[in-house]
């Protein structure tokens, strides 16, 4: 399948978007931006044999659809923190169902800074407080019908499974918007599971700090639930086995000390 959309950074937006949910182990189409003279073109695996998420909830027993929502619904929270508000699609059909009844979100154009048409979201609508975990479950809303179901509950114990995956999800965002999903995601840690590992996520990285550019330090606003403090990291990167004198170079080219 080969999509242009409707401006060059929402095409190349909306790959990011993709890449985010791999990251989260989250189905979606492998796809892959190439850039071309007349702009970026992005290439998506075609599949076989899909039923949209409406049709094949339409022909299901209440048990069977109960099923195939609560499926949907195990991606909601980075729905939510990458703002991606037309994940199910005005007639449920951005999401897909395969043969092995596995649902595969497979057009994210409405994510991060774009609108699904291209157009750019204002300022305010893709903010530091993702509104969309209130929004996308409203009745009054389309994605009520895939998401509206969930429970605070439900959200609560999917963003814990969520949060370990946040430095993979993080890497995958430009310079431009990391700093913005990372207040997303972190306000929906602390809001939903405020008590959940989030050091996961943050341990792979001190591993490993060579790897990690000091701008992703600059994002990691929490360790453990608590707020980040530059003694807070220098004592994270020693109990990861990075040696004292490393530390202090590392923070100092972070700009945290």
């Amino acid at each position: 399948m080969l999509k242009k959309g409707a401006h060059p950074d929402h095409v190349r937006e909306e790959d990011v978007a993709d890449r985010a949910y791999r990251a989260a182990g989250i189905p979606v189409p492998a796809s892959k931006v190439y850039e071309t003279p007349e702009g970026p073109v992005k290439l998506s695996q075609f599949h076989k044999d899909l039923t949209s998420i409406g049709d094949a909830l339409d022909s299901m027993k209440p048990k069977e659809k109960k099923a195939l929502l609560d499926q949907a619904g195990q991606g909601f929270a980075l729905d939510c923190i990458l703002g991606n508000w037309d994940v199910a699609g005005q007639d449920l059909d951005n999401m897909m169902v395969d043969k092995s009844g596995t649902v595969i979100r497979i057009d994210n154009g409405g994510s991060l800074r774009y609108r699904a048409q291209g157009a750019p979201k204002a300022d305010s609508a893709f903010g530091p407080v993702p509104s969309e975990f209130a929004m996308m479950r409203d009745p009054a809303k389309g994605a009520s019908r895939i998401f509206g179901h969930l429970t605070d509950k439900d959200i609560s114990e999917q963003v814990a499974r969520l949060a370990p995956h946040r430095a993979a999800i993080l890497k995958e965002m430009p310079e431009a918007i990391r700093n913005r999903v990372a207040q997303r995601f972190d306000w929906a840690v602390q809001k939903y599971a405020p008590t959940a590992a989030t050091s996961a996520s943050a341990q792979h990285a001190l591993q490993s700090p060579a790897e990690t550019s000091p701008a992703w330090w600059q994002t990691l606003v929490y360790f453990d639930g608590r707020p980040l403090t530059r003694a807070g990291m220098f004592d994270a990167l020693s109990a990861a086995g990075v040696p004292a004198p490393a530390c202090q170079q590392f923070l100092f080219s972070a700009a945290l000390v």
